[in-house]
């Protein structure tokens, strides 16, 4: 606070070498999640990871956890393949390939740049089922890790299963398919 965003990122930086230091072998990898960049909270630009990643002693033992609400929020766009494209460009390019090693699919309430980090429900906020296709059909993700952290109930109604179908019905098709969008409208 107060001391500006190279001394910040810089005191990230030292506080994980020595929590590294600490942890001894065989500890966990540790993923920084980008955030909405909200007042002066650090990471919502993918620059900010990057500079991490690149003052840590062992880089190796830290990858990254894209939060696509909060990279919405923090102003990159997902919601066309070239947005999309053009966003994970800027973020390879900060972070290095292959440092995504989680990736939490949420939707946003929030427009885009707002810096507003509240989860919606898939297909129900301001991303727009695109974005969650690209990133379930992205070959560079295929392997990684992918959750949900949206709002748990809808009228008493249990929504972890419809946005987890929702996630699956977009697994392998080229565009959301129009009956998929018209069904999230009917029920929500």
């Amino acid at each position: 606070m107060g001391a500006g965003v190279e001394a910040g990122l810089a005191r990230i930086a030292e506080s994980l070498d020595w929590l590294e230091e600490r942890a001894g072998a065989g500890a966990p990898l540790v993923c920084l999640e980008n955030t909405a960049g909200a007042g002066t909270v650090l990471a919502g630009d993918f620059g900010h990871l990057g500079t991490i990643l690149g003052r840590v002693r062992n880089p190796g033992r830290i990858g990254v956890c894209v939060d696509t609400c909060h990279g919405h929020a923090a102003g990159y766009d997902f919601k066309t393949e070239e947005a999309y494209a053009a966003s994970l460009a800027v973020l390879e390019c900060a972070v290095g390939k292959g440092k995504v090693l989680a990736i939490h699919l949420n939707e946003a309430k929030g427009e885009r740049g707002s810096r507003l980090d509240r989860h919606e429900h898939l297909g129900s906020g301001r991303i727009g089922l695109e974005c969650f296709r690209l990133f379930m059909n992205d070959p560079r993700f295929a392997a990684v890790p992918k959750l949900i952290e949206t709002p748990k109930e809808q009228g008493g109604r249990q929504m972890d299963p419809v946005n987890l179908g929702i996630l699956r019905r977009l697994v392998g098709v080229t565009s959301v398919p129009r009956a998929l969008s018209r069904e999230i409208r009917r029920s929500r």
